[in-house]
């Protein structure tokens, strides 16, 4: 599992609908972390956008 962010996470979603994603601590919106599985395509989608591509 990595961990990502949200901006991470609606850019996987957008492209991945079916990729597993999961959040913590849902009850304090500042405590929350989002972790996504490793797979080669997200894993490459994840170097293009934190590379700034």
């Amino acid at each position: 599992m990595v961990e990502i962010n949200r901006h991470e996470r609606d850019a996987i979603i957008e492209k991945y609908p079916g990729v597993h994603i999961v959040g913590t601590m849902k009850q304090r919106s500042g405590r929350g972390h989002y972790y996504c599985e490793e797979s080669k395509k997200v894993m490459k989608l994840l170097r293009e956008l934190r590379k700034g591509v």
